[in-house]
């Protein structure tokens, strides 16, 4: 389908590149002699416009003196290639010098080409008739194609001149090389060949209507109407060029114009010894074919070829396509239906080896591939043996192509035989142990390693109450709601969970799948599952009378600690669970509960802040106490997550920066001074009691009332501000 929408145009190009690069240059009978416009006889000539009277002296010394069979000129010499600029009388004087050599050599052909400058010229009413009126475009009416910018009457005068288009790029370069060039345009007035078939014409000494173009074919007829040059055509107008050599290359001829210029000197006014020199300079060109073009790279006239990777001059396109007029040996290629059965049987053929997954499968697998090299071996085999092109990007891109879907179905199968191990256990087991376990095609076995985690606990809070409120299925369908919100939340954030116990989930990060943004992971899941409490609260006021106001006011408390833990498959030899344990995982579990005791809704330790900002500063941290949890004997400073920076409302900033101004004093035993800031920061708490349902104290409230109690019973002198939890 790609090949026949031509999506595949590129590649193919690239492909015959490859095979004109393995084939390599070739011998033609042309004598064909390439006179340069470079940079010496730029030098010489002089600033653009070149004058004319160079362009009449190099070919008088080509006729005169090499005996040459044909010139072309690869240059427009055009009524508008002067500037306004120049002196008109030199303009007159030039052309003269030119016209004089067209009138006495009758073998010369000059040039004409379709530029952006042909509305001027054709007087053409619109802008698509200024186009070269290529016939598979739409231009078959001649009457109404444009005429090429051309030789102006002070050089042609009435008679009928040797004309040849120079147009190169209209073809289809799918390799981004000219590939096809267009042998003829129909116009007006007369028909206009291709430099290259115009050349041959010439230097066949064949008039003009010797020409017979054909659907198919233009035939160059000779006498006794013998047929000298037959052109196979693409799309009733294009020929494909059959690249014999690079444009630099040794079996090409190369004269700089510079030279022919310096050796006419040399015959007209030279010594002995240097007409000598002279005449053995042009003896080279004798019954040669003489292509004059631009090769100077600051003339602009390049072009990529299938040798060159850089540009070379267009004039070597005139070139090639004129050697393989003499070679008689032309691109063939296959007819659409014979490519479009040989990509379907390289298809099936390649793609049943590749698939067959019996006894000998790989048997068949080596086949599969050596099948595929032995066809492109073959590609390339028959454009040496006869430039011909069997098609080589879309069959053997078909072939892979659906091997690989072959292959792919295959895998598909063994995927579905691991999806339903992961859906039988995906549903009770943490879908990453499942993976684990599928992947490493290893059975569960009892025993775990430390790992590096960040433990997770979340809780409902008062979650007794909705027991006494919800009949059992209504308990269900929220907390399965409830559940599913949170748990997508913790998986997103790559948490793996571990349990459900009622309405407490247990998650961990950074297991069993290591990850290093774990902390960060594990905070930025509680700042969005309290968003999405929010959101689950809002949802289900809209549900109307389906839930009891207790629903509405559902909060949730979360504990974090970040810190080496166990990992791994626990419990019975029958029956275990991939879990976590450790003092990092109690601390977490504790911080889930003494969140309660300050009033707040999230609290991780300052492990996990400082873990989790090392990654990703976003989020807001409010230090709230230094403490002992009921079981551990070490200190350990808890933070509250309050909201991201960009979205912390300022009276939220202003609470956090007076509630740390009253703790620096409750630290210092300044109690009244603490007292003063904490009762500042309580009026600016985003929680409050009687105000928020369910709220009963916060952390300015916790800190008031401790201040006053140590008012009336100061601390001993080395105490250090921890302070110690009585309970879980």
């Amino acid at each position: 389908m790609a090949s026949h929408m031509g999506l595949l145009m590129g590649m193919e190009g690239m492909a015959l590149k490859w095979r004109y690069n393995f084939r390599g240059e070739i011998d033609s009978p042309a004598k064909l002699i390439y006179v340069n416009v470079d940079a010496q006889a730029v030098k010489l000539m002089g600033e653009r416009p070149f004058p004319r009277f160079f362009y009449a002296e190099a070919v008088k010394a080509l006729f005169q003196y090499g005996k040459a069979r044909v010139v072309g000129i690869d240059i427009v010499f055009s009524e508008a290639a002067h500037s306004f600029l120049t002196d008109p009388e030199k303009v007159i004087v030039d052309n003269a010098a030119l016209r004089k050599i067209v009138d006495e050599y009758p073998h010369l052909v000059l040039a004409a080409a379709y530029t952006q400058r042909i509305n001027e010229l054709s007087n053409a009413e619109q802008d698509e008739y200024a186009q070269f009126p290529l016939i598979h475009k739409g231009f078959t009416d001649r009457d109404k194609n444009a005429l090429p910018e051309q030789p102006g009457i002070s050089l042609l005068g009435v008679k009928d001149r040797n004309i040849a288009l120079i147009n190169v790029d209209e073809g289809i370069t799918a390799g981004g090389f000219p590939q096809w060039v267009p042998v003829f345009a129909h116009t007006p007035g007369p028909t206009y060949l291709t430099m290259a078939l115009e050349l041959a014409r010439v230097y066949h000494r064949l008039p003009k209507d010797a020409v017979k173009i054909h659907e198919d074919r233009v035939e160059l007829i000779g006498p006794h109407n013998k047929v000298i040059l037959e052109v196979p055509l693409t799309n009733k107008q294009l020929v494909e060029i059959n690249w014999a050599s690079k444009f630099y290359s040794d079996k090409n001829n190369h004269v700089s114009m510079e030279e022919v210029l310096v050796a006419l000197a040399g015959m007209l006014k030279g010594s002995p010894e240097q007409k000598e020199q002279a005449s053995i300079f042009f003896k080279r060109f004798e019954r040669a074919i003489v292509l004059i073009g631009p090769v100077d790279p600051l003339l602009q006239d390049l072009a990529p070829t299938p040798y060159d990777r850089s540009p070379v001059p267009k004039v070597s396109v005139h070139g090639n396509l004129l050697k393989t007029f003499f070679l008689n040996d032309y691109v063939d290629r296959l007819p659409q239906k014979a490519s479009d059965a040989l990509t379907l049987f390289l298809t099936a053929l390649v793609a049943s080896l590749g698939v067959y997954g019996g006894r000998y499968g790989k048997a068949s697998k080596a086949a599969s591939v050596l099948v595929l090299i032995g066809y492109i071996i073959g590609v390339f085999a028959f454009f040496n043996a006869g430039a011909i092109v069997v098609p080589l990007v879309a069959p053997v891109g078909s072939a892979l192509c659906t091997t690989f879907i072959g292959v792919l179905y295959g895998l598909l199968l063994e995927e579905q035989q691991k999806s339903r191990i992961k859906g039988l256990f995906g549903t009770y087991v943490s879908p990453e142990v499942v993976h684990q376990m599928v992947e490493s095609q290893e059975e569960p076995h009892l025993g775990g390693a430390e790992e590096e985690i960040s433990a997770f606990f979340s809780d409902i809070q008062s979650f007794s109450s909705f027991s006494e409120v919800l009949n059992p299925a209504k308990l269900v369908e929220l907390m399965n709601d409830y559940l599913t919100e949170m748990t997508d939340v913790i998986q997103e954030e790559t948490g793996t969970l571990d349990k459900y116990i009622g309405d407490a989930i247990v998650a961990m990060y950074g297991a069993p799948i290591k990850t290093e943004d774990h902390a960060m992971r594990a905070c930025w899941s509680a700042y969005r599952i309290q968003k999405k409490q929010i959101e689950l609260r809002k949802k289900w006021q809209e549900e109307g009378d389906k839930w009891p106001e207790l629903v509405f006011e559902m909060h949730t408390r979360i504990g974090i600690n970040t810190g080496k833990a166990i990992v791994g498959n626990m419990g019975s030899r029958t029956r275990f669970n991939y879990t976590m344990m450790g003092d990092t995982v109690n601390l977490a579990a504790r911080c889930e509960s003494g969140a309660k005791s300050y009033g707040i809704y999230t609290m991780v330790t300052e492990e996990t802040k400082e873990a989790a900002q090392k990654i990703n500063d976003t989020l807001a941290f409010r230090f709230i106490d230094k403490i002992i949890v009921k079981g551990r004997s070490k200190p350990v400073g808890v933070y509250e997550i309050v909201d991201t920076k960009e979205d912390l409302p300022r009276t939220e900033l202003q609470c956090i920066q007076m509630y740390e101004r009253g703790f620096d004093r409750y630290l210092n035993q300044q109690w009244d001074e603490a007292i003063t800031c904490f009762e500042e920061s309580a009026g600016l708490e985003r929680f409050q009691p009687g105000r928020d349902p369910g709220v009963k104290v916060n952390p300015s409230l916790v800190f008031i009332e401790r201040c006053r109690i140590m008012k009336e019973t100061p601390p001993p002198q080395n105490w250090d501000g921890v302070f110690k939890m009585t309970s879980k």
